[in-house]
């Protein structure tokens, strides 16, 4: 299991999320792994930076209008 779906299960077995939320939480972490032309294996929140996250939510911004 790699650290995304850890992630996600240590949010439903200790702070108890609901199913909606986490399938949210997932397909959103996924897109956002996408976007950045990461392979899921490999992808480490560490190397995210503050720019990454800003270019992201300007992306969101201009598909959704």
């Amino acid at each position: 299991m790699h650290r995304v779906e850890q992630f996600l299960t240590m949010l439903e077995s200790e702070r108890r999320y609901s199913s909606y939320t986490l399938r949210n939480y997932r397909h959103d972490i996924y897109a956002f792994i996408e976007w950045l032309k990461v392979d899921v294996d490999n992808f480490n929140i560490d190397d995210v930076e503050r720019d990454d996250i800003k270019e992201w939510a300007i992306y969101l911004f201009e598909k959704r209008g």
